[in-house]
């Protein structure tokens, strides 16, 4: 494909969502590759924090006929989240966490064993590691949590035991167990002030179920996952309106089914305004400020800024401005190194490591031709 036709479509869109657009590639980029480095990506936004903080599943130990892998993925969202909130530091994303330990054919019963835990959280560079185990008995929920130093190993502290059930109290009893997993690894637990505002944004607990569903689907560049993936996340959102974190997955899970679609030069109009529409609803926050733009983001803003600084770059290029055009692609590829056309354009605008953005276009396999 010529450069002008390329460069065409690309600006129909990205910069013109609401243009027609033609399909001119059905060859799927390699989806593996993707996935590999957007695992890689999120594993460095923890590489500069003393504190590295890896929250497991849970393991099921109600000894029922099968475990129930929502719960079980559902405290390693939870607890990651709230803790997330803790400044000066890293918790590895939930996304880390499941597929490492799905690459190292870890399943439900190795959850609550101390050497594999200590094991994995190691291999990905953690300093602590929160894990535990819940019984189940009808919608009651008896679960013990421990938290431990990675390298050499070592517990720390007793192992506590919270009483729950599976209704909107689940919240309120996962904020004091934060509080105390704080306390633990800090020394401080966090204000009861904090853990008040927290609790009044949390969701029915039905409404993180589905939303648990949707993240288990969309840890991964795979269309038909993604889809499914969707609906979960706007099943959460329908009971739980002001549930952002529903909305920002969905606003995620959207962009990166767009992304897919622009490595295909596919249309992805449509999958941007529904992107965006999920976004607002979900509050999504990105800041002009310098300091805290070179804080790599996890959420949808990081398709939503790559998408901006794409657009200006290849403007740019078509400008024949290759400095800026540099620039423009090099914060794209930073905030999104899965995108393989953006490599293959920072090659068009003479990268100084053009090689290596060679052999990147090469693995991801972006429709260029």
């Amino acid at each position: 494909m010529s450069f002008q036709r390329l460069f065409l479509l690309l600006i129909l869109t990205c910069v013109f969502p609401q243009s027609p657009v033609w399909a001119f590639c059905t060859t799927p980029p390699n989806l593996t590759a993707m996935n590999q480095h957007y695992d890689q990506y999120l594993r460095s936004l923890v590489k500069d924090n003393e504190i590295r903080i890896a929250v497991f599943p849970f393991q099921d130990g109600s000894l029922l006929a099968e475990a129930d892998s929502v719960i079980e993925n559902g405290f390693t969202y939870v607890f990651s989240d709230l803790l997330h909130r803790i400044p000066k530091v890293g918790i590895f994303h939930p996304f880390v966490i499941l597929n490492a330990l799905q690459s190292q054919g870890l399943s439900s019963n190795d959850y609550y064993s101390a050497d594999k835990v200590a094991s994995l959280a190691s291999s990905i560079g953690a300093t602590h590691v929160v894990y535990g185990m819940f019984q189940r008995q009808g919608e009651n929920l008896r679960y013990f949590v421990e938290t431990a130093q990675v390298t050499p190993f070592a517990r720390m502290g007793a192992v506590r035991e919270f009483q729950t059930h599976q209704s909107e109290r689940f919240f309120s009893v996962a904020l004091d167990a934060m509080s105390e997993i704080a306390g633990t690894i800090m020394g401080k637990k966090i204000a009861r002030q904090t853990l008040v505002k927290i609790e009044k944004e949390t969701p029915t607990f039905e409404a993180f179920r589905y939303y648990v569903k949707g993240m288990d689907k969309s840890r991964y560049y795979n269309e038909v996952d993604l889809g499914i993936a969707k609906v979960w996340f706007e099943k959460a959102g329908a009971l739980s309106y002001t549930y952002r974190d529903a909305f920002q997955a969905l606003a995620r899970s959207l962009y990166m089914t767009a992304l897919i679609y622009k490595q295909m030069n596919k249309d992805a109009s449509l999958l941007w305004t529904e992107g965006n529409n999920a976004a607002q609803q979900g509050g999504m926050i990105y800041s002009s400020n310098k300091k805290e733009k070179a804080t790599l983001p996890s959420g949808p803003e990081r398709w939503y800024l790559a998408a901006q600084s794409f657009s200006q770059g290849v403007n740019h290029l078509q400008s024949n401005d290759f400095p800026k055009a540099r620039a423009s692609l090099g914060e794209t590829a930073r905030l999104l190194p899965e995108d393989g056309l953006n490599h293959h354009f920072l090659v068009q605008a003479g990268s100084f490591e053009a090689d290596k953005e060679r052999a990147l276009v090469e693995e991801l396999k972006p429709c260029v031709e």
